[in-house]
């Protein structure tokens, strides 16, 4: 028997290896302020987080010029660079698998919706989920738990029906501050070891895709 009516999932890094967009977005940005280069230990940091508090904390720049660029960013992800995305090998399966079951899947994430939208499509697995939602334009300032609840309103469900995938402290948090389970990844952006992971106390730590479908195909 289902333990969860509906598996949630982060984007960035989770579903999808969208590093490569993500990173030419922020050097657009960067180059169109004449900010100094950004190294790839430090783009590498930006995949996840929220958008507007990493061009504050990487460029040092005030609230409204980090609104400013964010808007800037998601543009240019919206136009060209989501097409740099792609899912990871054996993600369509697992997502397929999971619907067979009888799960609802929504993704929740710290992107722009718009973007997301492209992303998942650009890789392909947007048939695969019943709703996507992000960060909107009249919630630019949105945290992932907020985007949690959304998602769980949408369709009329409880937080102890849920349990989110992620690859981030920022996922982690978000499970935490709404009282969900949540299931951490390592292949991602976000964590770097096993050890990053355990501080959110997951159900699980997955170090790839096969192995996260080992564990949710018998939850």
């Amino acid at each position: 028997m289902r333990r969860y009516k509906i598996i949630l999932w982060d984007l960035d890094g989770t579903l999808m290896d969208t590093g490569p967009g993500i990173f030419a977005a922020f050097r657009h940005v960067q180059k169109l302020n004449g900010w100094p280069e950004i190294d790839d230990e430090t783009l590498h940091s930006l995949v996840g987080p929220p958008l507007i508090s990493s061009y504050m904390n990487t460029f040092n720049i005030s609230e409204e010029k980090a609104i400013e660029s964010a808007h800037l960013h998601r543009l240019y992800q919206k136009q060209s660079s989501y097409q740099l995305s792609t899912a990871y090998p054996g993600m369509a399966q697992l997502l397929q698998a999971l619907k067979k079951r009888g799960y609802l899947l929504a993704v929740s994430t710290l992107k722009g919706e718009e973007i997301a939208r492209k992303t998942l499509s650009a890789g392909n697995l947007t048939p695969y989920f019943d709703g996507i939602f992000g960060v909107t334009p009249d919630h630019i300032k949105a945290r992932k738990s907020d985007i949690i609840n959304r998602a769980l309103n949408a369709f009329n469900l409880e937080k102890q029906d849920a349990v989110l995938v992620g690859d981030s402290r920022f996922d982690g948090l978000g499970a935490w501050e709404n009282n969900m389970p949540f299931i951490a990844v390592t292949y991602g952006y976000g964590f770097h070891n096993i050890k990053e992971a355990r501080t959110w106390h997951p159900l699980h730590i997955a170090p790839s895709v096969k192995d996260l479908s080992s564990f949710l195909c018998k939850i």
